[in-house]
C-alpha cells in the first residue's frame, strides 16, 4: 500500500502549481481524478509542468502526462523511451490499463 503522505505532498504540489499556472480547466480535473484513482499506489516523486500545458507526475522510470482528453503513459528504461496513450472524457473514469501501468511501477 502506498503511503498517503506521499499523495497528499502531490496534491500540495498540484494546488500550487495550478496557481502558478494555466491550465485548461479538463487538465486540471483529469490530473485530480488520476490522483484520486491511485492513492493506493506508490507515490510520484513529484508532479510539475508539461508541454502544451500538460501536468506530469514523475517517477524514477516512469511518467504521466495528463491532458484534456488523454493520458500518456512514458516509461524511460535501458536508454530508451516507450510512450503509451490513453484516451479519456472527463466524465469517464481513469482507463483501468492506465492504472495496471501505474500498478506495476517499481517502489
Amino acid at each position: 500500500m502506498a503511503e498517503t503522505s506521499g499523495w497528499i505532498e502531490i496534491e500540495e504540489k498540484l494546488s500550487a502549481l495550478i496557481e502558478e499556472e494555466e491550465f485548461e480547466q479538463a487538465v486540471i480535473d483529469n490530473s485530480r481524478n488520476l490522483i484520486k484513482a491511485c492513492q493506493f499506489f506508490a507515490s510520484p516523486a513529484q508532479v510539475d509542468r508539461g508541454y502544451n500545458p500538460t501536468i506530469c507526475l514523475i517517477w524514477t522510470e516512469n511518467e504521466v502526462g495528463v491532458c484534456s482528453d488523454h493520458y500518456e503513459f512514458y516509461s524511460f528504461q535501458d536508454g530508451g523511451m516507450n510512450i503509451r496513450h490513453f484516451n479519456r472524457k472527463s466524465d469517464e473514469p481513469v482507463p483501468e490499463e492506465l492504472l495496471r501501468q501505474i500498478v506495476a511501477i517499481p517502489h
